[in-house]
């Protein structure tokens, strides 16, 4: 099975065909969103340090995402 966080990680990237601002691609979001949240295990905060050290992502490509998760909360009750 494909990693869910980095489906959702590249699909909602910038130009991706699942942008914020496309049609349709907020259900799509959320679908992947809760998909990765009923299979993610373990601690998210360990997760975000793996990535950093790992060099997998920049600390602010975490903080940008940090952002939009904040402007997106609402949805995902």
């Amino acid at each position: 099975m494909s990693n869910p966080i980095m489906k959702l990680v590249n699909n909602s990237s910038v130009g991706g065909a699942n942008t914020i601002g496309s049609r349709g691609s907020n259900n799509n979001l959320l679908q992947q969103f809760n998909e990765f949240k009923r299979t993610f295990k373990g601690n998210p905060r360990d997760a975000i340090n793996n990535m950093l050290n790992s060099g997998r992502f920049s600390n602010a490509q975490i903080e940008q995402a940090k952002g939009l998760a904040k402007q997106m909360m609402s949805m995902f009750k």
